[in-house]
């Protein structure tokens, strides 16, 4: 403590003598008088304004003054020479005149227009530049040819130019009314600006950890609706993997691996320096028997518009978001969005329209018909006779999924004056899914604005209200872990049954089967009687005033409120094969959640010296989230034909409240000396509602450094052009769901036996502890040939401790759950990004950019004494294989039943020559649903108008469930059945009577008891390698020459063609490796790496038109 009060007292009397030195003292001999004006600006702030040539035919003189005022030592040194001076604000105005004329100059002063041109190296003109003043009163942009025009207060002032890509470039006035800028390229930008917490902005090269940052473009140049899926293959580290290819369905999102072993792992998003949410729908509350693998629900990051994004930058780790506290433990992502440019108004408009159809489809097989045990019979089954030369057979699955299109439209206003700027948007997002009656359509408004109250005062706002609606078709299980997904019925159709022939001639509906207890609900019949939908309203709104008193000492108060409002709707028609809903069911949930946050920040920032900077930033925040819901499920509809809740006969209601809320404060010093070596240490303390009182205070800190030993060592060459290490060490705390410390009581029906009360199946815990993410990152930026080939690697040690976690008990203690503190997860990790110019000339261009990351996630201890960790949510198949994390073994693994094998791993045959099956317990099979290894290449070619961009992806090693392919076998129509009816030796051994083993030598029969009850039963035969290559995207753009838009509003109109997913190799015989079969709405290990009975992932083909007026 008392150090810090030192280093504060230090900074604030360095930056108090800074302030009040207006002392001059000058030393100069035959020097010209704009060398001594710019001499005593340097050492007092004030401005000099004056007729340079004037000033300059007075000759050279020597001058020499001793700690004068500045109006004595100004007189000095114009003593004898016939020049006058007044002083007006911060500005001396210099004149060979009268003194009354001075008055007449002042007024002049505050109102100097400045023109100029922004070109590059090459002096092509630069279109869009941003032109500031140094003391931001006054900013614009320049037009297509790279000219501009600026109202300064006076023509002392310096300007500020700025322009993607390139070095920044300072430019003093000095008494000019006309300039020419030349900017330099900047290939690796290590002197790009980053945004880090709470919106504070950061030269990359003084940070002490792995920070990425992806711009406009390339999103843009993706095409995806989803933010979460702009940005695959983009960053290190990160791994995103989609739910379905159905409208709307969430991404999740995974940065080095999971911290929690059934928690949250999505990292936090931040959008304007506020956090929000990224939630998505898991398990409706109620016995309506939906899943989180039932529905591919939205995750909530589906609602940000990417065209309103400016950049995203991804803090990947504990150490890069620590001052965001608890929510970021697992890495957090900022987005921000545009803003408007004073100066020059414009307006956008795109228009994008795409045809989407299914990637790839599981084979069936096609030679043996509907039927079982090998006869022609009516059945839901294809273990029936041959199909027969003449056959008519259907291509059921193919024929199913349907055509679907994007049509997305954007409009956009930004511009402002000096003191004002402004952006809006509009949007509107129309999707219809490949799987018949789905779609998902967004409606998008923001508005932006900033405003210059004083100099010393700026205010700023944003808002965003969004508004979707989404309908989507049962998938994976159905409901109650029964029949019902759609592709579960289409896995069960026989091929020599036309699927599309679901109603009868009186419209009524036709059974496969009479029996409704066998029979499937026909996939057509399922999508039209038994949908889901939603509908969501939300806004996202933040309030910013930053008051700068001093040139060194800036406070900022934010205050952002992020709430929506979404009505959910699941039905199940009467006659519907649903276990537990044949006559009718609905269910009908309202979800309300917001999120109110008050942050507040002093920064305070001076040099010690001309070598040594420091920066402190004190803040407090405040958060507070109210999440309500209230669902209704009812069963048994009185009368068949109308959907309403009033019209069922049993209904159970239940409602969830929670409140949270979070105070926090922090602190983060920095030094940097000579911008060589960087310190930056960080620290937080949380009081959490959700933890008991005397656990509800936790601190955790950060520090780190970071050295640029290429200036240190002078290293400088023709191939070497820049070097940094930087190293980082961080903690940070994270607390308990809310309404955890007490034992809720339920009076559910499928808990509770009789009226009255009961526990729930889950246990809570009033002596909860938080749980702490330590994290030690090691890296280094390395840059070639002028920095146009870079490389950013990286080592990290993630370790999660004191899990707060709810492993299932012993049924005994009158729970199923219990939660505990306990679980220790270790991620080790190394992260490489390249980017590199190969060609860069006047009319050709070629970037790469590659980025490739290992992940090892091991768990090191569990809670309970345990030695496996359950995750129910992640359930492949029920009792044959689930998601499972084990001691000392796999965070992603996979638990299963297996043959029965002796203790070299030899299946054991029973006496009848087939395999016995341990279906007694399941275990872990030994694999991870973990990729060694993941990688995206891009590469952008431009050629005076026209680009082309691509992305290749690539996943190497991770296990795949095939859960599909599964269902497929017990329903015959898998293409491993097609050896059936053969005599076979199965693999194995036998076991002798002395307890010894041979060869197994006995023939059996392939038949369909063997398939569906042996070869099913072990979960090791759908185990399946998960890698694959794919190429992610390809667009081709066209911008229209300038002189064809002469006579035109238009000031720039390009054309795109972009195709998604056009090539995917690989050995995977599923729907795509990529897919997770319940998306973001599993915690812990999620889904990734399950495919059971989802969506296939679409291929796109889509046209654009980018008009700016």
């Amino acid at each position: 403590m008392k150090l810090t009060c030192l280093l504060i007292l230090i900074l604030l009397t360095q930056l108090n003598a800074k302030t009040y030195s207006q002392k001059v003292s000058i030393q100069k001999r035959n020097s010209t008088f704009p060398e001594i004006f710019k001499e005593i600006s340097s050492q007092t702030g004030y401005h000099f304004f004056y007729n340079r040539d004037e000033v300059l035919k007075q000759g050279k003189v020597n001058v020499t003054l001793h700690s004068l005022p500045l109006e004595e030592a100004i007189g000095q040194c114009l003593k004898g020479t016939g020049m006058y001076y007044k002083i007006f604000d911060h500005t001396v105005v210099i004149k060979v005149t009268a003194p009354g004329d001075l008055t007449t100059i002042s007024r002049t002063i505050a109102n100097a227009v400045i023109t100029g041109k922004v070109t590059d190296e090459t002096g092509k003109p630069l279109p869009g530049a941003a032109v500031k003043t140094k003391s931001g009163s006054a900013s614009t942009v320049t037009d297509e040819k790279g000219y501009f025009k600026l109202t300064v207060n006076h023509t002392q002032e310096t300007l500020v130019i700025t322009y993607v890509g390139y070095l920044t470039k300072e430019i003093a006035l000095a008494g000019k009314s006309e300039i020419e800028v030349q900017l330099l390229l900047n290939n690796e930008l290590l002197n790009e600006v980053v945004v880090t917490s709470f919106g504070i902005t950061r030269n990359k090269e003084s940070t002490s950890y792995a920070v990425q940052k992806v711009n406009e473009q390339a999103i843009q140049a993706s095409k995806q609706y989803n933010i979460g899926n702009a940005l695959q293959g983009k960053v290190a580290g990160l791994q995103i993997t989609s739910s379905s290819g159905t409208p709307g369905a969430s991404a999740d999102i995974i940065l080095r691996g999971g911290t929690s072993l059934d928690g949250n792992n999505q990292p936090l998003f931040v959008i304007d320096g506020i956090p929000v949410d990224n939630s998505t729908i898991a398990e409706p509350q109620g016995s309506s028997g939906q899943l989180a693998r039932t529905v591919s629900n939205s995750n909530r990051a589906v609602d940000i518009n990417p065209d309103d994004i400016e950049s995203v930058t991804v803090l990947k780790g504990p150490a890069a978001a620590a001052l965001y506290g608890l929510k970021a433990a697992a890495g957090a992502i900022i987005i921000s969005t545009k803003k408007g440019v004073s100066g020059q108004g414009k307006i956008t408009f795109n228009n994008d329209f795409e045809l989407q159809e299914q990637n790839r489809l599981p084979d069936f097989q096609n030679v043996y018909k509907m039927g079982t045990g090998g006869q022609d019979v009516n059945s839901r089954l294809s273990w029936g006779p041959l199909s027969g030369e003449n056959a008519t057979l259907y291509n059921n699955a193919e024929s199913f999924f349907q055509t679907g299109r994007i049509w997305t439209n954007n409009l956009s206003f930004s511009g402002g004056t000096d003191k004002t700027t402004f952006y809006a948007s509009a949007a509107n997002t129309d999707q219809k899914g490949i799987v018949p009656q789905t779609g998902f359509k967004k409606k998008s408004f923001r508005l932006n604005s900033d405003l210059n109250v004083i100099d010393k005062l700026k205010v700023g706002f944003t808002s965003n209200y969004i508004h979707t609606l989404s309908q989507q078709a049962l998938q994976g299980p159905g409901v109650n872990n029964g029949s019902g997904g759609v592709f579960g019925s289409i896995a069960y159709w026989p091929l020599s049954d036309d699927m599309k022939n679901y109603l009868n001639a009186d419209g009524t509906r036709r059974r496969l089967v009479s029996n409704i207890n066998e029979d499937i609900d026909n996939p057509y019949w399922s999508v039209h009687n038994n949908p889901v939908s939603s509908k969501l309203d939300r806004f996202i709104g933040t309030g910013q005033v930053k008051y700068e008193p001093l040139l060194w000492l800036d406070f900022t108060y934010r205050i952002g409120v992020d709430f929506y409002r979404e009505n959910y709707q699941s039905l199940r028609s009467p006659g519907t094969s649903l276990n537990q809903n044949s006559n009718g069911g609905l269910l009908e949930s309202e979800y309300f959640n917001k999120i109110l946050t008050s942050t507040f920040l002093a920064n305070a920032h001076t040099k010690i010296g001309k070598s040594t900077g420091l920066t402190l930033l004190i803040g407090q925040n405040f958060e507070l989230n109210n999440y309500t819901n209230n669902t209704v499920f009812g069963t048994n509809f009185l009368n068949p034909g109308f959907v309403s809740m009033n019209n069922t006969a049993n209904k159970f209601n239940t409602q969830y409240l929670a409140d949270k809320k979070l105070i926090g404060v922090f602190g983060n010093f920095q030094v940097d000396y000579k911008s060589i070596f960087f310190l930056d240490v960080t620290g937080r303390n949380d009081w959490s509602s959700t933890l008991p009182e005397q656990n509800r205070s936790f601190f955790y800190p950060s520090i780190g450094g970071s050295a640029v030993f290429s200036k240190l060592l002078n290293m400088k060459s023709a191939v070497f052009s820049y070097g940094k290490v930087r190293a980082t060490y961080a903690k940070v705390g994270k607390d308990a769901p809310p309404n955890k410390l007490q034992t809720q009581l339920t009076t559910d029906p499928g808990i509770v036996l009789g009226n009255g009360f009961g526990y729930g199946f889950y246990a809570n815990n009033s002596f909860l502890r938080p749980e702490y993410t330590n994290s030690l990152e090691i890296g280094t930026e390395l840059g070639f040939f002028s920095n146009r080939l870079n490389f950013d690697i990286t080592y990290y040690r993630i370790e999660s401790k004191d899990q707060i976690t709810q492993p299932r008990v012993s049924q005994g203690t009158g729970f199923i759950f219990k939660l505990i503190n306990g679980g220790t997860i270790l991620n080790k990790g190394f992260e490489l990004s390249l980017n590199a110019m190969p060609v860069n000339r006047n009319d050709f261009k070629w970037t790469v950019d590659l980025n490739w990351s290992t992940n090892k996630a091991t768990v090191t201890e569990l809670p309970l004494g345990t030695s496996v960790f359950r995750n129910s949510n992640a359930i492949a198949v029920f009792n044959l294989a689930e998601g499972s994390s084990f001691l000392n073994g796999n965070f992603y693994g996979i638990r299963g039943t297996t043959y029965t094998k002796n203790e070299n791993g030899q299946v054991i045959i029973g006496d009848n020559g087939y395999p016995t099956v341990n279906t007694s317990q399941q275990v872990d099979l030994g694999v991870s649903r973990q990729p060694d290894w993941i990688a995206g290449l891009s590469n952008s070619f431009t050629y005076k108008n026209l680009n082309l961009s691509f992305l290749i992806d690539a996943r190497k090693g991770g296990t795949i469930f095939n859960g599909t392919e599964y269902e497929l076998v017990k329903s015959g129509l898998s293409t491993k059945t097609l050896n059936r009816n053969q005599m076979v030796v199965l693999p194995g051994v036998t076991k002798n009577a002395d307890g010894s083993y041979v060869p197994n030598m006995k023939q059996v029969l392939l038949d369909q008891n063997y398939y569906t009850t042996i070869y099913a039963a072990n979960a090791e035969n759908f185990l399946e390698d998960g890698t694959w290559y794919r190429l992610r995207y390809l667009s081709l753009s066209y911008t229209l020459p300038q002189k064809l838009l002469k006579q035109t509003p238009v000031k720039k109109l390009s054309l795109n063609l972009t195709a998604k997913n056009l090539v995917l190799i690989t050995n995977y015989s599923g729907f795509d490796p990529e897919l997770s079969s319940g998306g973001a709405g599993v915690g812990g290990t999620g889904t990734v790496g399950i495919d059971y009975l989802g969506f296939p992932s679409t291929r796109g083909f889509s046209f654009g038109i980018n008009a700016t007026f």
